[in-house]
């Protein structure tokens, strides 16, 4: 447990060396001029290396030696990829492992590699893109940085997408752009095939915010969450004859806690349309499309009430979140109000990854490296 606690005080000490180091500057870009803070390569390292030190070399955490067993039953023999010894994964994820083994027979090969690039991947991201990398980072590193330990073939796929939407959705829109990432997304669908709804979503997303899409979206939850003859129904037909029929009847589902926080960019970007977007005062579109991204996120965030599998979707969307947070907190109120809401928030995530390590329980009390 020293291991996970000690990683979150060397990051958290980096946050606050980055903050105080970064520097304000100016971007331009199609539509507006506005501001951005530069952040210290150094900064982002020591941020980086304790999260991808701790993640790499644990001995196991939830489902890490499913994983392990899953590798070293590939091993290198190329036949086992496309046999029925690992059943239900998708092959691209295992031909990957034996890949992997051709280098070394250790399982520990796959938790470095896929440590480094799922950090690497989302720190990226967040470096790019947010308005306060900061605040962001902290986000990350209170409310997904450990979930970033589980499932490891859905995370790592979710932080090969949010770089690829940052490339895509940066280009201007042209028909080809949108096949070649259709084509792509296809590609890391052989490793988690949940990532095949961020296709619609994707596309959906773009446009006005609460365009008449995510609105269905919105409404669609809704009935499903109060009317369970709905919700029985829909996701009979969807899911009856596939692998996940078994969570239409599964009670287990989101906590209250993750809800709440669940809640609050949804709330933030309807305090935005109303006070800022309504006016016409908004020009930054990608801004728009995240935050259009970020609502059919809360809509799966309401549906995993009933189940929890629907959260799941989470890990290809919560990146947007981490980067909306801090720009709606500075769009929709003044510079005092501002700065208190950051610090309220900043102590509310901090006690939020303290009560989620207490959630893990026994993962975390027998966590281990294997150093």
């Amino acid at each position: 447990m020293q291991w996970l606690y000690s990683a979150f005080l060397i990051s958290l000490f980096a946050i606050i060396l980055g903050t105080l180091t970064q520097k304000r500057k100016t971007v331009y870009d199609k539509t507006e001029m506005h501001f951005k803070n530069t952040y210290s390569r150094f900064a982002i390292f020591l941020y980086s290396f304790p999260l991808i030190f701790v993640s790499a070399f644990r001995e196991g955490f939830i489902d890490t030696y499913d994983y392990r067993h899953m590798y070293e039953a590939i091993g290198t023999n190329l036949q086992n990829v496309f046999s029925n010894i690992v059943p239900d994964v998708e092959k691209g994820y295992l031909f990957f492992t034996y890949l992997l083994n051709l280098i070394s027979k250790d399982s520990q090969i796959l938790l470095i590699v896929t440590s480094i690039v799922i950090t690497v991947c989302f720190v990226k991201f967040m470096r790019m893109e947010a308005y306060d990398v900061s605040f962001s980072l902290l986000i990350y590193l209170c409310q997904f940085w450990m979930s970033t330990m589980n499932g490891i073939r859905q995370i790592l796929v979710a932080g090969l997408t949010c770089l690829l939407w940052g490339k895509w959705s940066s280009e201007p829109y042209s028909r080809e752009k949108n096949i070649s990432f259709i084509i792509l997304l296809l590609v890391l669908s052989t490793f988690h095939k949940s990532i095949l709804i961020c296709i619609p979503v994707f596309m959906l997303a773009r446009g006005n915010l609460f365009n008449k899409g995510i609105l269905v979206c919105v409404l669609g939850a809704l009935t499903m969450l109060v009317v369970p003859s709905v919700y029985n129904f829909v996701f009979g037909v969807l899911l009856g004859t596939t692998e996940y029929s078994d969570y239409i009847a599964e009670s287990a589902s989101m906590g209250g806690m993750r809800f709440i926080i669940s809640c609050v960019p949804f709330l933030l970007i309807c305090i935005y349309y109303w006070k800022i977007y309504n006016k016409g005062e908004t020009k930054n579109h990608r801004f728009i499309w995240m935050m259009n991204i970020s609502i059919f996120n809360f809509c799966c965030s309401m549906l995993a009430l009933k189940m929890v599998y629907f959260a799941r979707i989470g890990l290809y969307l919560d990146v947007f979140n981490f980067i909306l947070i801090p720009y709606l907190i500075e769009q929709c109120f003044n510079k005092r109000s501002a700065s208190f809401i950051k610090l309220f928030a900043i102590i509310t995530y901090i006690m939020y990854f303290y009560f989620q390590m207490q959630a893990y329980g026994g993962y975390v009390y027998g966590f281990k490296l294997v150093l």
